[in-house]
């Protein structure tokens, strides 16, 4: 992929790491790891709004989904590390597709990443 014009990227180096479950200086932002899209993929969950972006995790294009499994480094990861997210949320930011900020919308994110999880098992 990184051989077409639109999807080639320069490496670089980080100014700084995170872990998971730090929670980052001054932005209210909790680091939640999620692998599976890739092995260092996070989630940032703000607690006190109840709203989590979940990046590449989840695409929202049209419904909820995961993507191409080819498209994933790790795609048996995902179902766990979804998981972990929060299930009290509000509003739900997504690299691809729509944003979800009404409580119908929180209800049925919250449900698929638990079917995730009850499938994997």
């Amino acid at each position: 992929m990184d051989r077409l014009p639109k999807l080639h990227w320069e490496p670089f180096t980080a100014d700084a790491t995170v872990t998971d479950g730090e929670l980052i200086e001054g932005s209210g932002l909790r680091v939640i790891h999620t692998p599976g899209h890739s092995p260092g993929h996070i989630a940032l969950h703000h607690g006190s709004t109840g709203t989590v972006l979940v990046g590449d995790a989840v695409f929202n294009r049209g419904g909820l989904d995961l993507g191409r499994p080819a498209f994933a480094a790790d795609p048996a990861l995902r179902a766990a590390a979804l998981a972990r997210l929060p299930g009290d949320l509000r509003a739900i930011g997504f690299a691809h597709g729509a944003d979800i900020d009404d409580a119908a919308g929180a209800d049925a994110f919250t449900a698929f990443v638990r079917g995730l999880d009850r499938a994997a098992a």
